[in-house]
């Protein structure tokens, strides 16, 4: 596949996107793959064992890095800008409206 973006690399992954394909996982340890969502677009934290994903269709994802799979999704259709943050567990999302927040995954 063609890779068109840099990697992001987190504490427990590497987080790479691949056109027309989604999102991928690796564990940063053994260079195994995670897992693969389709319609994740870009990480936005890592905290705790999960990555919190954006997607293509506008959803929060939250995977479990461990078992591979999806624990939950949050509707995030308002959200059109973001960041990938690795340094620590805080998402930041905005809209075109200007409104910014800052929200920290809870366990």
């Amino acid at each position: 596949a063609f890779l068109d973006r840099n990697c992001i690399v987190a504490k427990k992954a590497v987080y790479q996107h691949i056109r027309n394909k989604g999102l991928a996982a690796i564990d940063k340890t053994t260079g195994k793959l995670l897992w693969h969502l389709d319609e994740g677009i870009d990480l936005l934290s890592e905290a705790g064992g999960k990555a919190y994903i954006i997607t293509k269709s506008g959803n929060l994802i939250v995977m479990d890095n461990a078992a591979g799979k999806v624990l939950y999704s949050v509707n995030f259709a308002g959200v059109s800008k973001y960041v990938s943050n690795t340094a620590d567990s805080r998402i930041y999302i905005g809209d075109e409206m200007g409104r910014v927040a800052c929200l920290r995954p809870v366990k």
